[in-house]
């Protein structure tokens, strides 16, 4: 039977993710990060069943807290440009971290984990805290959407996505693009 440590795991993926995030996932050994973490291979399997369930705990872990970055660094007296700017630092942070990791894992073996529930779930979490932004900031009039906020969020949140994907593209082109240039909604 694996053996469980105190901080057994919270080791484990703080280690694997300076690995994913230094080297990649090919770099992500579990011989070597057990040895890393002073803790046999067994132990290991304490925790997870497989490498892929360790780096998807360590995504989501990185996943949660862009949510709550957003929730908690997103505020309306800053004005409109630096919260998106705040959203879209924080997605694009993200997908330069993990981007390749997410393809590679959904080719690798898409019906043994459900990527895409998982996908959508984490999604849905975004969305939730920008639309919830996006009404506090409508309810004091600063922003008026011919759309509604829920598809305003999902847009934003798509557009972010994009353009952060894209070395071609920056914040300032986005932002460009939302408000077509106009200055009164440079603030």
């Amino acid at each position: 039977m694996a053996r469980r440590l105190e901080g057994g795991r919270e080791k484990l993926m703080a280690k694997a993710r300076e690995i994913l995030l230094l080297q990649g996932y090919d770099a992500l050994n579990i011989k070597l990060l057990t040895s890393a973490c002073k803790m046999g291979t067994g132990t290991f399997y304490g925790y997870f069943k497989k490498k892929d369930e360790l780096v998807l705990q360590v995504m989501q872990k990185d996943w949660d807290e862009l949510v709550g970055a957003i929730d908690r660094g997103v505020s309306l007296e800053r004005g409109h440009r630096e919260g998106a700017r705040c959203i879209y630092d924080q997605i694009s942070g993200f997908t330069k971290n993990y981007l390749a990791i997410v393809r590679g894992l959904a080719l690798r073996s898409p019906l043994e984990l459900d990527y895409q529930r998982i996908k959508e779930a984490n999604l849905q979490k975004l969305y939730d805290v920008v639309a919830e932004k996006f009404r506090a900031e409508s309810a004091l009039g600063g922003l008026k959407f011919d759309l509604d906020i829920e598809k305003a969020a999902r847009f934003f949140v798509g557009l972010c996505i994009t353009a952060s994907t894209d070395p071609t593209l920056t914040f300032d082109d986005l932002w460009r693009f939302l408000y077509f240039g106009d200055p009164r909604m440079q603030r």
